[in-house]
C-alpha cells in the first residue's frame, strides 16, 4: 500500500476487517432488529469513521438541512401518519428514529478525515473480500456443493430474516410450485430478495474502485513508481463482481453489472493494456449474458412497463405526484399505493415534501462534489441513489452501513482540488505543490 497506515496494528485492523466483512455478509441475520449484525456493522463502521476522524465542517449547513426535513416530517406525522409507517409502532418513536438516522448520514458528511490511510485500506479490503466472498458463496449456492448453502434452502430461511423476510407458507408455496415445474430458484444468499443482494455487491464494488482510485491518486501525489489503479488482480475482482451481479438474474443487478463496466471502461481505456481489458470484458460480459439465458429473458420481462410489478411499485408513484406532494408530502390515504412505497427517493418526499427534496439534493452534491477529483463522481452518485431507491426503508441500520461505504472514504477527498486531481492525470501540467495532499 502507497498509504501509509498508522495508529492500528496489523492484527487489529484485520480483525475488524473480518468482523465487518461477516457483519456485512449477514446484515439482515439476528436475534431481532437490534440485537443483529447490521447494528454491529453500523457501529463498526461509524465507530470507524470516529475515530480516523478529526473535526466536523458545514455543521450549521446540515442542521439547517435536519430541522427543515424534521419540521415537514413532523407536520406529515400530525396531518397523515400512515404515510410515515402503516404498522403498529407508535408514530412519534418512528419519527424520533427517522430524524436519528438523517442526523447520521449528515453527521458523516460533515467528517474531516485525518486518519486516510487507515480508513481507506481498511474499507479497500472490506469491499474486496466482500466481493471475492458474496460470488463464492454465489458459486457454491448453484452448483449444490452444500445442502445448507443450496439456492432453496438460502430461500427457506429468508423466513427468520430480521428485514426483508417473508412469510415462510409463501416459501413453501413458492418453492413447491418451482419443484412441480422444475424451476430453481433465484440465488438470494442471507439478504431476502436477489436485488438486494445485488445492491451489496454493487456498494461493494463502488466502494473498492473509490478506494482503489483514492490509493492511486496518493501514489502520484508522492510520485511513487508503483500505481495500484490498473492490475491484474484488480481488474480480475472487477470481473468477478461483474460476474456475480450478472448471475443473480436480477433486473436491478445487470443495470448494475452495466454501470460498473461502464464506469471502469471510462477510467482504464487510455492504454493499449485498458484497451485489451476492456475487450476482454465486454466479451465475457456477452457470453455470460447468453450462457445464463434465464437473466437475459427475465430482463426482456422486466423491460416490459405493463407486465413488470416491481417497476410500479418502485417508480408508479412518481407519476402520480404532483406539485403539492413535492413541496409537502402525501396527505391522503388515497394517494398512498395500496403495495406500499418501495422506492426510497419517493419515500423521502412523500414523507417530508420539499424537506425530502433538500435532504436528497444535499447528499447528491456532497457525494458529487468529494467524488470529482476520481474522475467519475456520477458513478459514485449513481451508486447512492440505488442505495436509497432499493425499497422504502431509507432510515435503516443495514442501509446506512452501505451508505457509508461509500461516503466515508469520500469524505477523505474533503479538500482536493479536482484541476488538481486533473494534472495528476496528465491532462494539464502537473504544479509540484500538489504533494500538500496528506495521507
Amino acid at each position: 500500500m502507497v498509504l501509509n497506515i498508522a495508529g492500528c496494528s496489523a492484527l487489529t485492523k484485520k480483525a475488524l476487517i473480518a468482523l465487518l466483512v461477516i457483519s456485512i455478509v449477514f446484515l439482515q441475520e439476528g436475534v431481532n432488529y437490534y440485537a443483529s449484525f447490521q447494528v454491529l456493522a453500523l457501529g463498526l463502521v461509524f465507530g470507524m469513521g470516529v475515530y480516523c476522524g478529526s473535526s466536523l465542517k458545514a455543521v450549521w449547513l446540515v442542521l439547517f438541512i435536519l430541522i427543515l426535513f424534521s419540521l415537514f416530517l413532523f407536520s406529515t406525522s400530525l396531518t397523515a401518519p400512515f404515510v410515515i409507517s402503516r404498522n403498529s409502532t407508535p408514530i412519534l418513536y418512528t419519527v424520533v428514529s427517522i430524524v436519528g438516522h438523517a442526523g447520521l448520514i449528515l453527521l458523516v458528511t460533515c467528517l474531516v478525515v485525518r486518519r486516510k490511510g487507515l480508513l481507506i485500506s481498511i474499507f479497500r479490503a472490506t469491499s474486496c473480500c466482500l466481493i471475492l466472498v458474496l460470488c463464492f458463496l454465489l458459486a457454491v449456492s448453484y452448483l449444490d456443493l452444500l445442502s445448507g448453502l443450496s439456492r432453496e434452502s438460502l430461500f427457506l430461511q429468508n423466513g427468520r430474516l430480521i428485514t426483508n423476510f417473508s412469510s415462510v407458507e409463501l416459501i413453501q408455496a413458492d418453492l413447491a410450485y418451482r419443484a412441480e415445474y422444475g424451476l430453481r430458484s433465484r440465488a438470494d444468499l442471507f439478504y431476502g430478495e436477489p436485488s438486494y443482494l445485488a445492491l451489496v455487491l454493487f456498494t461493494s464494488l463502488g466502494c473498492y474502485m473509490l478506494c482503489t482510485r483514492i490509493d492511486s491518486l496518493s501514489a502520484r501525489f508522492f510520485h511513487a513508481e508503483r500505481v495500484q489503479d490498473v492490475g491484474v488482480a484488480y481488474a480480475s475482482i472487477i470481473l468477478v463482481g461483474v460476474m456475480g451481479l450478472l448471475s443473480l438474474g436480477s433486473f436491478s443487478g445487470i443495470i448494475y453489472a452495466v454501470l460498473v463496466s461502464m464506469y471502469y471502461l471510462r477510467l482504464h481505456i487510455r492504454s493499449m493494456k485498458g484497451a485489451f481489458l476492456a475487450f476482454l470484458l465486454c466479451t465475457l460480459l456477452l457470453v455470460f449474458v447468453f450462457v445464463f439465458g434465464d437473466a437475459y429473458t427475465y430482463l426482456s420481462h422486466r423491460l416490459d412497463m405493463t407486465s413488470s410489478l416491481s417497476l410500479e411499485q418502485r417508480f408508479g408513484l412518481l407519476m402520480e405526484m404532483g406539485m403539492p406532494e413535492y413541496l409537502f408530502g402525501l396527505s391522503s390515504y388515497s394517494q398512498l399505493p395500496s403495495e406500499g412505497i418501495h422506492n426510497g427517493i419517493l419515500y423521502l418526499v412523500a414523507i417530508s415534501g420539499m424537506g425530502g427534496v433538500v435532504f436528497l439534493s444535499y447528499l447528491i452534491g456532497v457525494v458529487y462534489r468529494f467524488g470529482l477529483p476520481t474522475g467519475i463522481p456520477t458513478f459514485f452518485v449513481l451508486v447512492l441513489l440505488a442505495q436509497l431507491a432499493q425499497n422504502g426503508a431509507v432510515f435503516s441500520p443495514n442501509k446506512l452501513v452501505l451508505n457509508f461505504m461509500i461516503l466515508l472514504p469520500l469524505c477523505s477527498l474533503r479538500g482536493v482540488k479536482f484541476k488538481r486531481a486533473r494534472a495528476l492525470q496528465g491532462d494539464i501540467p502537473c504544479d509540484d505543490k500538489i504533494s500538500k495532499m496528506s495521507f
